[in-house]
């Protein structure tokens, strides 16, 4: 078997780690490409870029292999390993970030269930503590999440006895959260980390209250309230058991294609879509497909740099399937914008079915395969040409409204 570091060509890039080794460049070792060993290194130098276990394990043994080719083996393994020991505890501390404060969270559905939990029902008084606790978000809640009749419930005697039908009702599904979600310790510590980050990315965003809520399986998942000064982002747990949920099977109306977005771990990347949508849909005045295409390409780049590239299709609703789908029909996607003529038409109709939710992106041109959302896809492809060519802030990214613009600046314009 020949030397795997048998070449004539320099390689000045591996020879940055100065670990005082002299030695030949190899073209593949340990199944790692060149071009892997040359992102390792500058992913060293930046200290930005996360390693896999893959690399680390393979520069050590990188390490252990030069100096196995010397005479004196012995020492220079030693010499090896005590090297590579500070060396993994570097790339190691690149891989996570330090755990962010806690955010401030409450429970609505957990205060509601404590009060129902004493006789079965909850008081007038109750209903009081409940209005203090959660001063509008209980409002919200009752009349635009739950949808109950107010006018036709004018006293507090009758709102009283709604939430006791609300306790009863759901009596059930308490105990199935509480043990689902102690599978989950780390949930609110994820999404303060998510809320930090993005705060970090963007300082004039600020640190929401978490709340959490019981919507009876509505489309409410989550909901974000900014207008009372404070910024609350709160979301429905019932909504995020996983797919494997029984009951999601039996629920009337219940459209299959959630099952891509009804995962626990996607609770913070869903608060923290919502909650950009919640900040900037006012200040975005779509016109034209390609102007949609964009604001979808800002949602999702942003949220990348929220949560990591690492299989960050999950956080979109794809598997790594569809994912591999999407990149190997990139260009034919665009060049099906192109020739139907839609990429700047101002008909909304025209253009709806690319950013719609579903199992799959449906009509004429487009692949019977094609995963669905297949806009966002183009839209978070062209950003990140946007962005790698003119290195611009988040902050500099959310300012810009014109699609047309940021195409043009961004040069995008994948192949067939």
């Amino acid at each position: 078997m020949g030397n795997p570091f048998d070449s004539s060509e320099p390689w000045s890039t591996l020879a940055q780690l100065n670990v005082g080794l002299n030695f030949k460049p190899m073209r593949t070792f340990c199944g790692v490409s060149e071009g892997e060993l040359v992102w390792a290194v500058t992913a060293l130098k930046a200290k930005k870029k996360k390693l896999s276990k893959k690399l680390i394990l393979m520069l050590f043994c990188v390490l252990i292999y030069i100096t196995m080719q010397s005479k004196d083996k012995l020492g220079n393994l030693k010499t090896a390993i005590l090297t590579a020991i500070p060396l993994i505890f570097l790339f190691g501390g690149c891989q996570s970030r330090q755990d962010a404060p806690l955010l401030p969270k409450k429970s609505l559905y957990k205060e509601i269930k404590r009060y129902g939990d004493k006789d079965n029902r909850i008081s007038i008084a109750e209903l009081d503590s409940l209005r203090q606790e959660f001063p509008r978000f209980f409002n919200i809640w009752f009349q635009e999440v739950m949808r109950f009749p107010v006018i036709a419930l004018p006293t507090d005697s009758a709102k009283a006895e709604v939430m006791s039908l609300h306790y009863r009702k759901n009596k059930m599904i308490y105990p199935l959260l509480a043990a689902h979600y102690a599978k989950y310790p780390r949930l609110h510590q994820d999404i303060s980390n998510a809320f930090t980050r993005l705060h970090d990315l963007m300082p004039a965003l600020q640190k929401p209250v978490v709340y959490s809520y019981i919507s009876e399986f509505s489309n409410t998942s989550t909901l974000v309230d900014s207008s009372s000064g404070n910024t609350v982002v709160a979301y429905s747990p019932e909504c995020f058991l996983n797919d494997t949920f029984s009951l999601y099977k039996v629920l009337n109306d219940y459209p299959s294609f959630m099952n891509r977005f009804n995962g626990t771990k996607l609770i913070p990347s869903t608060l923290i879509l919502n909650y950009l949508k919640s900040t900037f849909d006012s200040s975005v005045t779509n016109t034209s497909m390609i102007d949609e295409v964009f604001l979808s390409g800002k949602l999702w780049y942003t949220l990348e740099q929220v949560m990591g590239e690492d299989e960050i299709y999950e956080h979109f609703g794809y598997s790594k399937a569809d994912w591999t789908f999407l990149r190997n029909n990139e260009g034919q996607v665009w060049h099906h914008y192109i020739i139907s003529k839609i990429l700047f038409s101002s008909n909304f109709k025209d253009y709806v079915r690319y950013f719609n939710y579903g199992n799959k992106t449906f009509g004429s041109g487009i692949h019977e395969d094609c995963p669905p959302r297949v806009g966002f896809y183009s839209g978070y492809r062209m950003v990140k040409a946007l962005m790698e060519k003119n290195k611009y802030s988040l902050n500099q990214l959310w300012q810009m409204n014109s699609g047309s613009l940021a195409l043009k600046q961004s040069g995008y314009a994948p192949r067939r």
